[in-house]
């Protein structure tokens, strides 16, 4: 009994073995077999667009002719690159229009004028030389308004220009020291106010973003107060800064200088008096 149950055991076990080789055998020829099997592909000139799941059927489409493309879109790159040139043309012919390449033309200034006036002079500190009982002092403000009219500047920036001017003028009381004895005079003048119309020529130098003016000896008429004519003599320069679009300047004087002022009544002996004076302006465009 117990030697049928043993072979009974082993042919099972054999069995066995035998099932599990033969799945396996199988299943290897199985994939052997799958991977054997051809694959569909397109002709030349096509491109797969879609596969079966397994592989036998495939969709081909034409592949575009490449050249054709390519020359597509060199041709709309060409057209783009004319446009962005003929753009840049006209960005450039608009700002020149807008930047003025010189300063020639007309210019409306305002600016405010400050001096102190000494009968007998000043001394090289731009102190004034006192003499008593003679030296009388005064300060005056200005206001000032008129129109500059720059010529053409020549090759190396250098041109030349007429300027008119209104100036309104308030000279201060004045306190003479010491003052007088008695029974003279109050030791206080008592100030005056004037306007005045001026004209006079001037050279001037453009150097890159900065401009220099040389103003040459003014003659004007006072057209309201004490009678007479002015001469302004030895005004310094003026140094200025170009605004980027070419159509403002700001102007300062380039240094405190001794000039002179010379009043000449109707029919009368012109008087000189020496002045240290400070002066601002700022200029308008007024060509389009």
């Amino acid at each position: 009994m117990f030697a049928s149950f043993t072979n009974y055991k082993g042919c099972t076990d054999m069995s066995m073995r035998t099932y599990a080789f033969a799945v396996g055998a199988a299943a290897l020829l199985g994939v052997q077999a799958v991977q054997a099997q051809p694959v569909n592909g397109c002709p030349p000139g096509q491109a797969m667009q879609s596969s079966s799941p397994s592989g036998n059927t495939v969709t081909c489409v034409p592949i575009p002719d490449a050249t054709a493309l390519r020359a597509a879109i060199d041709a709309e790159a060409q057209v783009r690159s004319t446009a962005d040139t003929a753009l840049s043309g006209e960005i450039s012919e608009l700002r020149a229009k807008m930047e003025e390449q010189s300063i020639t033309g007309r210019w409306a200034f305002t600016g405010p004028q400050n001096c102190l006036s000494s009968s007998t002079g000043f001394n090289t500190t731009l102190q004034p030389i006192f003499v008593a009982g003679v030296t009388v002092l005064s300060t005056s403000a200005t206001a000032v308004s008129g129109v500059r009219i720059f010529g053409a500047p020549d090759a190396a920036g250098k041109g030349t220009g007429t300027a008119s001017a209104t100036f309104h003028t308030i000279t201060h009381p004045t306190f003479l020291s010491p003052p007088p004895a008695p029974p003279a005079a109050s030791p206080f003048r008592t100030g005056s106010a004037a306007i005045t119309a001026l004209q006079s020529a001037f050279s001037y130098e453009i150097q890159g973003e900065n401009v220099i003016i040389d103003d040459g000896s003014a003659v004007g008429q006072i057209v309201k107060g004490s009678p007479g004519t002015i001469q302004t003599i030895g005004n310094p320069r003026f140094f200025g800064k170009i605004s980027k679009d070419r159509r403002t300047i700001l102007l300062a004087q380039e240094d405190l200088v001794v000039e002179q002022s010379v009043f000449t009544p109707p029919a009368g002996t012109p008087f000189t008096t020496d002045r240290v004076c400070w002066r601002e302006r700022t200029l308008i465009k007024l060509d389009q």
